[in-house]
């Protein structure tokens, strides 16, 4: 089953010519190096085809190394929905606040409806749950309005005490 036309063994090379095959021995000389190329053969290989650099962000959005997220977002300038539904759950990154609510700021009255969904889904970490009132704060409508109001419903009174501050930022 391995002596199949044109394969390299550690042992042998097959030829297919006109007449039929024709297995040759190697050397031993030759073998370790027969060897080498056929795992060689078998090792994934990198794509050609370049990397979406969107789908790179997101990826080093995910990664958990500071530096790849911290510059990630650094080059979402114009983030699409899914960069923006990433970052939001790096809110619950201690370390990374600062920057990553900076980011969501610029972009906070584009991407209200999904602030508003992470902030009343019980399943959002608590972390995030409680720091999107103070990003929500910066868009004056009635829809983050109605979205606060609903965070003051949570279970949790941090994430109420945080939604009626965010509230009362706008009221002034």
């Amino acid at each position: 089953a391995n002596r199949l036309a044109g394969q390299v063994s550690p042992d042998y090379v097959t030829i297919v010519s006109d007449t039929g095959w024709t297995i040759l021995d190697l050397p031993v000389e030759l073998r370790s190096t027969a060897a080498s190329r056929d795992q060689m053969k078998q090792m994934p290989t990198a794509s050609a085809t370049p990397v979406d650099p969107a789908v790179q962000r997101l990826s080093d959005l995910r990664s958990g190394d500071r530096v790849r997220v911290e510059s990630a977002l650094r080059q979402m300038t114009r983030p699409k929905r899914e960069e923006i539904a990433q970052a939001v759950q790096l809110l619950a990154w201690d370390d990374m606040v600062p920057i990553v609510r900076l980011t969501l700021e610029r972009v906070a009255e584009t991407h209200l409806g999904l602030f508003e969904d992470a902030l009343t889904d019980r399943e959002t970490d608590f972390a995030v749950r409680r720091r999107l009132p103070r990003i929500m704060a910066l868009v004056a409508s009635d829809r983050s309005m109605a979205a606060l109001t609903h965070g003051l419903e949570d279970p949790r009174f941090e994430v109420r005490y945080q939604c009626a501050r965010a509230l009362s930022r706008i009221l002034r």
